[in-house]
């Protein structure tokens, strides 16, 4: 986390929000000779702060697997 700038001002401001944001990458991380970022070097910054981050389900159930691969492998 040595790379990152402001890591704890950056994640208390975005931990109680969901969206993404267009970050360029030298605002981001820290410049060094191993890290040279290019002026329209960007990166898509995305938070959240639940159960659900990046469209997780958080409890599956047994039957509902089993559909699952069921008809993954029988096609229709």
């Amino acid at each position: 986390m040595s790379d990152i700038l402001h890591y704890n001002q950056t994640i208390a401001h975005l931990s109680s929000t969901h969206f993404c944001a267009v970050v360029r990458m030298r605002d981001l991380f820290v410049s060094t000779e191993r890290y040279l970022f290019e002026p329209s070097d960007h990166v898509q910054l995305c938070t959240c702060h639940t159960g659900l981050c990046n469209s997780a389900i958080k409890h599956i159930s047994l039957h509902f697997l089993l559909f699952l691969i069921f008809f993954h492998i029988v096609p229709l």
